[in-house]
């Protein structure tokens, strides 16, 4: 029945219009894939982190805490006048997490 959209709506006046039928899958669907959704979904599986990006993202946040607790070690002993007591204090705990962290992900 090909009727106006106009027609369509008088004969189901009262009651919704039928829906039309819905692609079946592995049809593709208007973005590309082969799912038969229209979302833009990637057709491969994402990267694992684990695989490769994990251990640089660790290695770096690492590197970046050490950095900052030196730094803030730095500061809060010129305003004390000590030793490197603060430094040493706020360095080597952010280190040995930071080290704890590499090596238990590297036994993945």
């Amino acid at each position: 029945m090909n009727a106006s959209p106009t027609a369509q709506l008088r004969l189901h006046a009262g009651k919704p219009a039928p829906r039309p039928p819905r692609m079946p899958m592995g049809n593709g669907g208007a973005d590309g894939d082969e799912d038969g959704d229209d979302r833009r979904t990637p057709a491969k599986p994402p990267v694992d982190l684990r695989s490769w990006a994990r251990p640089y993202a660790l290695l770096s946040s690492l590197v970046a805490g050490v950095l900052g607790a030196t730094l803030i070690g730095i500061w809060l002993d010129r305003q004390q006048g000590s030793s490197p007591a603060w430094t040493l204090g706020l360095v080597l705990p952010v280190l040995a997490a930071g080290l704890w962290q590499l090596v238990r992900e590297s036994k993945r």
